[in-house]
């Protein structure tokens, strides 16, 4: 089985579980979910499809790159890394106050998290 065809069988089992939000925002009244409510889930499927996903970061790119552990074949998914307080790519100075914020995909902002 080729290595998409095994991610799409992890994202359709993903869909299938019940996840709960444990993230709350008091201010706006609304639910979201935190990395710990769905990676171990993610772990566990990738796991039984024989899958291994490992996630990398440079100041301007995060690339998560899924291998079949089977045959050796690998998906690479790349996003821009985006300084979310100023809208501007993050510094390769590893000084800069910046790059201690979240990076996100470009095209992403904390309300896209929550919904």
């Amino acid at each position: 089985m080729s290595v998409h065809k095994k991610l799409m069988q992890a994202r359709v089992t993903l869909q299938s579980t019940k996840l709960q939000k444990s993230g709350h925002n008091k201010f706006a009244q609304y639910y979201y979910f935190e990395l710990g409510d769905f990676l171990p889930e993610i772990q566990n499927i990738f796991n039984n499809l024989g899958l291994c996903g490992v996630i990398s970061f440079n100041h301007e790119m995060a690339t998560l790159s899924i291998t079949d552990m089977e045959d050796g074949t690998t998906l690479d998914i790349v996003a821009n890394v985006f300084c979310c307080a100023q809208g501007l790519p993050r510094s390769p100075e590893p000084w800069c106050s910046a790059n201690l914020l979240a990076p996100l995909p470009l095209g992403h902002s904390h309300g896209d998290r929550g919904a």
